[in-house]
């Protein structure tokens, strides 16, 4: 049996044991663990569930993703924002058009070119891989975009309802960007949101 004599140092002081020593050294390493996880959760990546499939085949329905709060978006990103007009839940679509840009466009989601506020065409994405509605009659559109509006669009824009119906977007509607690692390993993290 222990007694208190044999637990004191040559000082009269408490001497404390290997096995407490690493319990709270392991407490504090959780600790510090769980805030970090805490100020990113809530400050910089936020996760969020993807329901629908407007961006089928990059991302499916149920996958879920991070959205990075400080990325600002460029032409190409996949971004999660807020739509004014199903009550403000976020979505997610990808950048076509940045503000002063000008975007030629038909209502079946062909992007014909997108050129910028100094005049350069940049290059369009390679439009093959999405997939478009067949909408007979349909209209060649050309829209600048304003100060502070981001065009975006589903890559499936079969079922994708984004710019072409409610018009571009304000740029501070943009929660955030996901990143491209993100989406390349997003069924290798799933296991992993249901705790953050």
């Amino acid at each position: 049996m222990l007694k208190r004599e044999n637990l004191l140092g040559r000082d009269g002081e408490e001497k404390v044991t290997a096995l407490e020593a690493v319990f709270t050294i392991t407490l504090i390493v959780i600790e510090i663990l769980l805030c970090l996880m805490l100020a990113v959760r809530y400050f910089w990546l936020k996760p969020y569930s993807i329901v629908g499939n407007s961006m089928y085949q990059t991302i499916d329905s149920g996958d879920w993703v991070l959205a990075d709060a400080f990325a600002t978006p460029k032409r190409g990103d996949v971004v999660i924002l807020y739509n004014g007009y199903n009550g403000n839940k976020p979505i997610i679509k990808r950048v076509i058009a940045l503000q002063g840009d000008t975007i030629r466009y038909d209502d079946n989601g062909h992007v014909y070119s997108v050129t910028s506020a100094d005049g350069v065409e940049m290059p369009v994405f390679d439009e093959n891989v999405y997939q478009y509605s067949q909408i007979k009659g349909s209209y060649l559109r050309t829209r600048k975009l304003e100060d502070g509006e981001v065009f975006v669009l589903g890559d499936n824009r079969r079922v994708s309802r984004d710019s072409r119906d409610y018009g571009a977007f304000k740029l501070s509607d943009v929660i955030g960007v996901v990143p491209d690692w993100v989406i390349e390993n997003r069924k290798n993290l799933a296991w992993i949101y249901p705790y953050i």
